[in-house]
Formats: structure tokens, sequence, C-alpha cells
């Protein structure tokens, strides 16, 4: 399988998807990419996604790379971290046989992700979600007690000599 397009890249997808257009290839860094993300991902329509990180890693049942590959949205990943920072925004980008080709110059390999590979790992996090669960139970648990004074006590503020007007000025 052979991709290519413009390429445009960010670390957070939510401030990416404001600048694709239809068949770019977004550059991704976002380990198990959320619904949410996916979706607007796909409203985009981007041509396919490079991931620095891992997709999906097990951790939770996470729907939102099985709804890119749903929509026909390739997904490839990557271990190779520096890409992120060889690729410009706006510039070709090639997907050759696993091979990535930036600028006609072969700068990484990558891997196309199968559906059967995310449903495997969705089914792992399946099987991890009354774990993961308890363990954020733990935590949060954790740290309202640790942190409850801060809450149910009265903040005493400090005096202040500067006169606030409040209203329209």
């Amino acid at each position: 399988m052979s991709v290519k397009g413009i390429v445009k890249k960010d670390k957070k997808t939510k401030r990416l998807i404001y600048k694709l257009k239809p068949g770019d290839i977004a550059l991704l860094s976002h380990e198990d990419i959320d619904e949410i993300a996916a979706e607007a991902l796909i409203k985009s329509r981007v041509r396919c996604i490079i991931n620095t990180e891992k997709t999906m890693t097990g951790y939770y049942p996470n729907k939102g790379p099985l709804k890119l590959l749903e929509n026909g949205i390739p997904i490839y990943e990557t271990d190779d971290k520096n890409i992120f920072n060889i690729v410009e925004d706006n510039k070709i980008i090639e997907i050759k046989n696993n091979k990535i080709f930036y600028l006609n110059k072969f700068i990484g390999k990558c891997k196309l992700i199968k559906k059967d590979e995310m449903l495997n790992l969705y089914d792992l996090g399946c099987r991890n979600f009354d774990v993961k669960l308890n363990d954020f139970i733990d935590n949060t648990i954790f740290y309202a007690k640790k942190e409850k004074n801060w809450i149910t006590n009265k903040i005493k503020l400090p005096k202040i000599e500067t006169l606030i007007k409040i209203g329209m000025y």
C-alpha cells in the first residue's frame, strides 16, 4: 500500500484538527487515541494517520482507533519519535512498503495497523477495566483524603487595602 499527501502535525490532536484539510496526512504523537479525537479526525477527512505513539495500548477499552479503521482511515505507527521533529507542516510525505519518505528521502519505518490487532487490544482493555477502574478510585480517594482540608476548612483570606469597584465603568 502506498499513501502520499500533505502532512500536518501537532503534539495535541485537538489543535491539529483545526489545521487539517481533506486528504491531508495527520502526524500525531497521541497514545490511546480516544473516541472524541477519532471523530474529529474522521470529520477532517484525513487520508491517513502516522502516530509516533501506541494508537491503542490495551490499558483500557478504547473505541477511537476502531472508529478510524471502520471509517477507512489507515493508521500507521512508528517507533521512531524523531520523525515528529524532522517533518514540517505542509510538505509532501509518502508511505511505501512500510517506509516513510519525506521530501523524497527515507526517514523511517512504520507499520500499518490492522483491525484485528485493535480488536485484540480492545478485548485486553475490557479485561483490564475492573483493575484499572479500581486503581483510579483508590488514587482518587487517596488524594481526596490528603487534600480534604483545602475543601472543608475555611480559608483565611489576606486583608487587602485596594478598593475594588464592582460594576460597569
